[in-house]
């Protein structure tokens, strides 16, 4: 085996963080050295940096309706297919991960998680609907351009989010913070957009292999998208898929494979 064989014993953990306890991730994580650890967060953070990507190419699309012929659900399947087509991934490993990336980049814009299931389901009629759905509650929730909306892709993609915030309520500004309060569980809570009251229910989480409370917004609430939101979801998508990071996850996701980390 190996210097880099421990990992073998312990990916499960690090491609399903995001489904793991607080604890169980620390376990793995005690497991590894160093550089182990650096390798296997290196190809989290690029899966997770294509995750967010194809998440604001969708919903932007959608919104566009420039989609042409494709269904919601083929659109979403090519946009996935096509992030790691460079990639030598036989074994699915970084597919998995961007995959995973997507449904928490929904989950973290408000989208609950019955309407991210129904995104993949067998069911065409019923996965369009859900991204149709999950698309719109995405948009609503997105964070202003500027300081907002580059705190919540450098913390979705590379860190925790701030002690007492989690997901997209990181990266509310402090007044929408006050309309909206921090989450609790169980509590409810509200803001104004665009002159509409949208709802969230603080409930548990994983983020990042951590347990946090998270203003989860409740379904069935449409607002409708401003051209300035239009504005930040595209530059969202730019940032997290710029030429530069899609180099960076291959070559480190080639590297880990040459050093026997999957």
């Amino acid at each position: 085996m190996n210097g880099f064989g421990s990992l073998q014993r312990v990916k499960g953990s690090f491609a399903l963080f995001d489904g793991a306890t607080a604890a169980e991730f620390e376990d793995a994580a005690k497991q590894l050295s160093t550089s182990e650890v650096r390798e296997a967060q290196s190809i989290i953070e690029h899966a997770r940096s294509l995750g967010l990507g194809i998440v604001s190419t969708l919903i932007a699309d959608l919104s566009a309706g420039d989609l042409g012929d494709q269904l919601p659900s083929d659109y979403l399947d090519g946009l996935l297919v096509e992030a790691v087509d460079d990639a030598d991934d036989d074994d699915n490993v970084l597919f998995d991960l961007v995959v995973g990336a997507v449904q928490d980049a929904f989950e973290s814009l408000g989208v609950d998680e019955t309407t991210i299931a129904q995104m993949f389901s067998d069911d065409v009629t019923v996965a369009d609907a859900a991204i149709e759905a999950g698309s719109e509650s995405a948009l609503a929730n997105l964070p202003d351009d500027g300081e907002p909306l580059d705190a919540f892709i450098s913390d979705f993609v590379y860190g925790e989010p701030y002690e007492g915030e989690a997901g997209f309520d990181a990266a509310l500004s402090s007044s929408q913070m006050k309309q909206k309060g921090k989450a609790r569980v169980g509590s409810f809570a509200a803001r104004k957009v665009h002159g509409k009251k949208v709802v969230y229910k603080g409930a548990w989480a994983i983020r990042k292999g951590r347990k946090v409370i998270v203003n989860k917004r409740l379904p069935n609430q449409t607002v409708r998208l401003t051209a300035k939101q239009k504005v930040a979801v595209k530059k969202a998508g730019l940032k997290a898929r710029t030429a530069n990071a899609i180099k960076l996850r291959v070559k480190s996701f080639k590297k880990g494979r040459k050093l026997g980390l999957y």
